[in-house]
């Protein structure tokens, strides 16, 4: 039982380090959407100009150009963080559960570990205690002697 909680507190751990993760990541993201954002309201202005001056020149082509690969970029990152947050989303929801879960469960087995027949001769018996924690020292069951 000891083994499976520890599998499952590892479990919740790598959980965590990914949400932390995707954090950051979705931070970069909006702070790149933000910039592109700026930098297509400026080019706005630009091709504004543009097209009462010379709609057909060179610097107008650029213009637009640049003007419609920032509109792509910035569907692409807001399309992209849709997806992410579900995901996320989902694994912190799965998380919750599972921690809600994994602190009833193991403060059950501390509480049968310490009510326990076992853990009772353990502490009467020093030959028995030196046999089951001699190899498993860092385990619960011994840490609560």
């Amino acid at each position: 039982m000891e083994e499976r909680l520890d599998n499952a507190k590892t479990k919740l751990n790598k959980l965590s380090r990914q949400a932390d993760r995707t954090n950051a990541q979705t931070n970069k993201a909006q702070n790149n959407l933000r910039r592109y954002e700026a930098a297509r309201a400026e080019l706005g202005t630009s091709m504004t100009e543009c097209s009462e001056t010379k709609p057909n020149s060179h610097y107008c082509h650029q213009m637009r150009h640049k003007f419609n690969e920032l509109t792509y970029q910035i569907q692409y990152l807001k399309k992209d963080a849709l997806e992410e947050q579900f995901r996320d989303e989902n694994s912190i929801l799965q998380a919750e559960i599972t921690k809600g879960n994994f602190d009833k469960r193991y403060a059950a087995f501390i509480a049968s570990c310490r009510d326990s027949d076992a853990h009772y001769a353990l502490i009467q018996d020093p030959e028995a205690y030196a046999s089951v924690c001699s190899n498993a020292k860092n385990s619960v069951t011994c840490t609560l002697f």
